[in-house]
């Protein structure tokens, strides 16, 4: 038997009041960072890397599933956007370097995540950053009210093919990086949209020497 290590269920395509409150906070942290190129890697459907070009930033996107590339063709035609996977060498793309190389939801699903920052370091320039946004679970008080609720079994799903295996706190987001040598971290968070006072996910920024 043989393991995709690569794709996930990808059932619902179209963008949550979550998704949309993670995709704004990305676009001001690139506003602030000011970057001429930009690679997303797992850039799904297209919406987050066409407001991207619309900032006039040259922008290639890189996605593993079917689904997701081929409504990306269909809605956004102008969008550069190509097939491929973090688990594969990075030359075998030529996609070169970039000013920011960032991911939105993706190092969660991943069995080797490693492999994603190994590839987001192939691809950004010395002197330029990786932005990883994922969801937030170092909160204490996070982590209390999915207990007192009971809501680890939904986290924890095991249901859902392809879902998220791996869970992140900034101790673990630095520490992947740092093992690549990155520095210079800067965090935001995105509010939960129901409960303002939890965080919901974090975005983790930091710069390759």
């Amino acid at each position: 038997m043989t393991t995709e290590l690569h794709s996930y269920d990808a059932s619902n395509l179209e963008p949550t009041r979550e998704n949309k409150k993670i995709y704004a906070a990305i676009l001001d942290q690139i506003r602030v960072l000011k970057p001429t190129s930009v690679l997303e890697v797992g850039s799904g459907m297209g919406m987050l890397g066409d407001e991207i070009r619309k900032m006039g930033i040259r922008y290639v996107g890189i996605e593993p599933d079917a689904a997701q590339l081929g409504l990306c063709s269909q809605r956004y035609p102008e969008l550069n956007v190509v097939e491929g996977s973090c688990y594969e060498p990075a030359e075998k793309y030529g996609l070169g370097e970039f000013d920011l190389v960032f991911s939105t939801d993706v190092i969660e699903h991943l069995f080797l995540p490693r492999h994603l920052v190994s590839f987001k370091k192939a691809h950004v320039r010395k002197g330029g950053h990786v932005l990883t946004c994922t969801p937030e679970f170092g909160s204490y008080w996070k982590n209390i009210l999915y207990s007192v609720f009971n809501k680890w079994d939904i986290v924890h799903s095991p249901l859902w093919d392809g879902g998220h295996i791996k869970f992140f706190s900034r101790r673990w987001m630095r520490q992947i990086f740092e093992e690549q040598g990155f520095v210079d971290f800067q965090w935001g968070t995105v509010r939960n949209v129901n409960i303002p006072v939890l965080p919901m996910s974090m975005i983790c920024i930091c710069r390759r020497p």
